[in-house]
């Protein structure tokens, strides 16, 4: 059964280095164009044949899939939506995929389970901020569902306190409590924690003993 925990373990390593280059914007300019370049060369003019071979189709479009997810993890749905872009008839494009989960480069489980665990449980994002994420990404409700089993059973206040905390200590001393309160409470229902559970958060961090204004 060692499969499962490589595939999550991949999965995982290759969102890290996703959020990496997202997060790379202070490169410097020998870097950056080196990276423009390797991102260009990615970019393959969109496939429009008019009928054709359909087994060659297939082919194509399987390469690109697999270029593609080396790339970048993505989802099955994310995926389609590039092949139609290219011009790649339904029929091709869901044989391609077909092939792609086959070789496992397109798994949307270990993919949804990867983000589960670096969005919820390292970044201390909330159940709602991980599900909308998943749901953008085009992963079915089951397999959401079933990644975001994981976090049962997580202590939530624990976790909203701990980022409440984090973000407090980055805001200017000369906030009066009510203004650091308020200021938590958005962060925490940004981040999918319920409004309630941010509002007690906010006030314990914050210090703040009265109501706000």
């Amino acid at each position: 059964m060692q499969a499962e925990p490589d595939r999550l373990a991949a999965a995982r390593v290759a969102l890290a280095r996703a959020d990496a280059r997202k997060a790379d914007i202070e490169a410097p300019p020998a870097a950056e164009s080196a990276v423009a370049v390797s991102r260009e060369r990615r970019r393959e003019p969109p496939v429009t044949r008019v009928g054709g071979d359909v087994a060659q189709d297939v082919r194509e479009a399987l390469a690109f899939v697999l270029r593609s997810s080396n790339a970048r993890p993505q989802t099955e749905a994310e995926l389609r939506t590039k092949l139609a872009g290219r011009g790649v008839e339904p029929g091709a494009a869901e044989t391609a995929l077909a092939h792609a989960r086959r070789l496992r480069a397109v798994d949307d489980v270990a993919l949804a389970a990867a983000l589960v665990e670096e969005r919820g449980n390292q970044r201390g994002w909330g159940r709602a901020r991980v599900r909308t994420e998943l749901r953008r990404r085009g992963v079915t409700d089951d397999v959401a569902s079933s990644a975001l089993s994981a976090l049962d059973g997580r202590d939530e206040l624990a976790v909203a306190t701990a980022l409440a905390g984090s973000r407090c200590q980055q805001l200017p001393v000369s906030l009066p409590p009510d203004a650091v309160a308020r200021r938590l409470v958005g962060y925490l229902v940004r981040r999918g924690h319920p409004p309630g559970l941010a509002q007690r958060v906010a006030r314990e961090v914050s210090g703040l003993k009265g109501a706000w204004d």
